[in-house]
């Protein structure tokens, strides 16, 4: 007599709807699951000292990797292809910094300016409009106004800084300002220098023992070895893929930008082109802080005319240009849709600020990298159950 089957789990729930209950648990392990995120982001966020070094040091170790092969293809020992490798990147870092010195903070007083010019032009032009609907005298933009508005609430701010207590109080008051501020400043040099100190130990550590490493977590996420480890190359070669089709793009989108500004003459090109290529790596915000910097520039020089036409072409190559470069780079398999990547990035900017931003769509992008493997080896696990084992299948006949 064969056993009767189970009744199905939901003949315990009588009168609830089957759609309710299934409902129901997704979305109690949707909720655990945000829960665990928020668990780990509040974590990162507590020991931001070292868990940011030591991110951005798993970033930088990944994307490093090819240099690495490089030194084991000439027979340099690892300890010695990591210590050149940090040399390099430290070189390349100490370049970007220079040209980002030279190029935009000496100029700071001109693209100030400029600046400043081309905001009291928006201004002005916005008050045109507004006038030719006689809302003139019920909205004031004029730049005046502004800066007023602005001295008064900072001279507001000094006096409640000061208080009512005369000399004496002002005094000890400004000399207790002055000591927290000075033990705020050290207290955040000596953070940066802690936390550079760490991310290059850990950076160090990453590139000598990379396939170790690597190998270790593969071993310990959940999944057999074989698996894990497919996972985990498919999150680096996603990564690195992802930064290495980003830089490109910036550079042909820079260089794109960067003729259409020599052709109107547009000053002040350079920092231009330089925040257009450190915004890049921030989808979607960076693309409307750099459109703004370069339109503001062209308004204050050539005004309104030069301002369209350099936010014709910084639209045209930051969208049409930048989208056929990431396609043909990135491919089906690295390309997330622009939707998926605004979303992300604005999460990714809320809780993680601007590593978090930066790192939103590429961990998008590895995640879906891994779901994809794994759904693969699920859809290919009842063929390697069906199949025979070599030993058990039957010899050719002689």
């Amino acid at each position: 007599m064969s056993p009767s089957p189970k009744p199905p789990a939901f003949s315990q729930f009588r009168g609830v709807p089957r759609w309710l209950i299934i409902g129901g648990v997704n979305a109690g392990l949707l909720l655990l699951l945000g829960l665990a995120m928020a668990a780990a982001l509040y974590l990162v966020k507590l020991s931001a000292t070292i868990s940011v070094p030591l991110i951005i040091a798993v970033v930088v170790a990944i994307i490093a990797y090819p240099l690495m092969r490089l030194g084991d293809r000439a027979k340099l020992p690892r300890p010695l292809s990591a210590a050149l490798v940090l040399l390099v990147l430290a070189a390349l870092a100490w370049a970007a910094i220079q040209i980002t010195l030279s190029g935009v903070v000496s100029q700071a007083p001109a693209i100030g300016k400029q600046l400043a010019t081309g905001a009291s032009d928006l201004i002005r032009f916005i008050n045109d409009q507004l006038a030719s609907f006689h809302l003139s005298g019920r909205i004031d933009l004029s730049p005046a106004q502004i800066g007023n508005t602005l001295q008064d609430f900072a001279s507001t701010i000094r006096l409640s800084d000061l208080g009512a207590g005369g000399t004496a109080g002002s005094v000890a008051s400004g000399l207790a300002s002055g000591f927290t501020g000075l033990a705020n400043l050290l207290s955040g040099a000596f953070g940066v220098v802690f936390g550079c100190f760490i991310g290059l130990c850990c950076l160090y550590y990453f590139l000598t023992d990379y396939e170790g490493i690597m190998t270790w977590v593969g071993d310990h996420i959940g999944q057999n070895q074989a698996l894990g480890e497919g996972i985990i190359d498919d999150a680096a070669r996603s990564l690195r893929g992802y930064f290495k089709s980003t830089t490109i793009t910036a550079l042909i989108v820079d260089v794109a930008i960067g003729i259409g500004l020599w052709i109107l003459g547009v000053p002040l090109v350079i920092p231009i082109l330089i925040v257009t290529f450190l915004t890049a790596y921030i989808p979607f915000f960076g693309a409307i802080i750099s459109s703004l910097f370069a339109c503001l520039i062209a308004l204050g020089n050539g005004g309104p005319v030069q301002a369209l036409i350099v936010l014709a072409i910084v639209i045209v190559a930051q969208n049409l240009l930048q989208s056929v470069v990431i396609n043909r780079l990135m491919g089906d398999s690295l390309n997330l849709h622009p939707l998926v990547v605004l979303i992300s990035t604005m999460l990714g900017s809320t809780f993680g600020g601007l590593l978090g931003a930066a790192l939103a769509a590429p961990a998008v992008s590895i995640a879906l990298c891994s779901y994809h493997r794994i759904q693969k080896h699920a859809d290919d696990q009842p063929k390697r159950e069906l199949a025979p084992p070599p030993s058990r299948r039957a010899s050719p006949q002689p």
